[in-house]
């Protein structure tokens, strides 16, 4: 440490728990004994290390998509997306085995009120969801997705405010629970289909007014609001629904 100008004169001189004191122009530097550690290394703290290293690892190889998407996720009062990707992690980090590392998913929802045709079949649902190559493979990534109603974070989800966890010897903090607002629909029927030169899967339903979000929100433990603790492992991806120009003939 730098102790500022001299004013014990020019000679290094012996200080308890230093090594020595001496002059570099105009200060005078003091080098300390190495400190000994306050407690040991257990093996409790060795492996939450080990977890938030690999968490910080994970989060650091999103790609793609998935990275997007992560970026654009509403976060709760002084959180950050990263911050809810590492948490996610230290949580479950099951959810993150194998995490999706396409460019350029698509997912959209088209409405018709006509219905739309398969083929020389026709089929009486006025939504179908598209997913292009890069979505399908997206989506049969790692764990399975989750599809719920609705296109946009307020009609979905929300963050739940459970109050403080006061851990001993540290400072209080804010405890908040990811849940769903809305439920899931089941799709009517499926196919797989070429459109131009790219092969799509569409899903189709009967109701759908307001899009679908898929994604992938695990709750762990017991409580009134479905689990104690939340895990994020695929972040929302938003399909609002749009006009379809014409009649569907794939």
């Amino acid at each position: 440490m730098r102790l500022g100008d001299s004013i014990i004169g020019g000679k290094p001189m012996r200080i308890p728990g230093i090594v020595d004191v001496y002059q570099v122009g105009d200060e005078w530097i003091a080098r300390s004994w190495p400190k000994q550690q306050n407690q040991p290394n257990s093996a409790a703290q060795l492996l939450w290390r080990k977890k938030f290293a690999d968490a910080h690892y994970a989060v650091n190889s999103f790609r793609g998509t998935y990275l997007e998407k992560w970026k654009e996720i509403e976060c709760p009062p002084g959180k950050c997306w990263i911050d809810v990707a590492i948490h996610s992690h230290l949580v479950f980090p099951g959810g993150f085995a194998a995490i999706p590392s396409q460019f350029g998913c698509k997912f959209e929802v088209y409405y018709s009120k006509a219905g739309y045709y398969y083929w020389d079949h026709h089929f009486n649902y006025p939504y179908a969801w598209f997913w292009n190559l890069n979505a399908y493979y997206f989506m049969t990534t790692g764990a399975s997705q989750m599809y719920t109603r609705g296109s946009a974070w307020a009609d979905v989800m929300q963050w739940n405010d459970m109050g403080y966890i006061c851990p001993a010897g540290k400072r209080p903090r804010k405890c908040w629970v990811l849940t769903f607002k809305s439920d899931w629909p089941t799709y009517d029927a499926y196919t797989v289909v070429d459109i131009e030169g790219q092969s799509c899967s569409i899903h189709f339903y009967n109701n759908l007014p307001n899009g679908i979000t898929t994604l992938r929100l695990n709750r762990l433990g017991t409580t009134s609001l479905g689990g104690k603790d939340y895990c994020l492992s695929s972040p929302p991806i938003f399909c609002p629904v749009q006009t379809w120009p014409g009649a569907f003939h794939p």
